[in-house]
């Protein structure tokens, strides 16, 4: 996501709150069964 910024202004991108959406999520399918945040959760949620 490198942009090359020739002149050094500031880039700024505004945010579309149009796009706003809500839907569920469940993170355990997300972290694959071996990734080291899994450990984290079992010291957090023995």
């Amino acid at each position: 996501m490198s942009q090359e910024n020739p002149s050094n202004k500031p880039l700024i991108r505004y945010v579309n709150r149009q796009q706003m959406s809500w839907r569920a999520v469940d993170v355990e399918r997300l972290v694959d069964e071996e990734h080291p945040a899994r450990a984290i959760w079992r010291v957090d949620h023995p």
